[in-house]
């Protein structure tokens, strides 16, 4: 029966580092910046494992192969930019370690920019290079914090054992139910 078990979780271990590896392009390191557009379905899908994903010792080299995978596309992709506003983001110093606050940027920035490529997408123009990237209008930077903080929200919920309890989250969270949440944001991005 121990034999069985142990099977079983490398096996599954091993479909886990292979579903990782289907989420992360070959080769994206030697890709031209200005190429960068391709993966735009990849990052969606990196935002999702991300978020769902368990904060779990065993997930912890997949999480840090795909946080890799997400921070270089957004540090040479010109199709999207992110727009980081410290009022947003001061849940991140509720954090009780550096490893949850680093977790919670990435998913933060991944949520950010999947919620532009599924404007982008909803354009018709997912995996296409535009000339203004999506990000610089006060309507792209709500979209994108509204995304970002749905998503860490999200990945709030699925992990609340490890990361405990985060009041600015869960202010959001009301905010959220309430339908005050946007108001919100953008009332802190300055764009009403």
């Amino acid at each position: 029966m121990k034999r069985f078990i142990t099977s079983l979780m490398l096996l599954c271990m091993g479909l886990s580092a292979m579903a990782q590896e289907a989420l992360i392009p070959e080769n994206y390191m030697e890709t031209d910046p200005a190429l960068a557009y391709q993966y735009e379905q990849n990052i969606l899908n990196c935002s999702e494992w991300l978020i769902n994903t368990p904060l779990t010792p065993e997930m912890q080299y997949p999480r840090m192969a795909v946080s890799q995978f997400v921070m270089m596309w957004m540090q040479v992709s010109p199709s999207i930019q992110i727009n980081f506003d410290t009022t947003l983001m001061e849940f991140l110093d509720d954090l009780t370690s550096e490893d949850l606050q680093t977790n919670m940027a990435t998913v933060y920035c991944a949520s950010y920019m999947a919620g532009l490529i599924r404007e982008k997408a909803a354009e018709g123009k997912i995996n296409t290079s535009t000339v203004v990237p999506k990000g610089t209008t006060n309507a792209d930077k709500v979209t994108g914090a509204m995304s970002a903080i749905e998503g860490c929200i999200r990945f709030y919920d699925n992990n609340k054992e490890q990361i405990g309890r985060i009041r600015t989250l869960e202010k959001y969270k009301k905010m959220q139910k309430e339908g005050t949440l946007r108001d919100y944001v953008e009332g802190n991005l300055g764009t009403r």
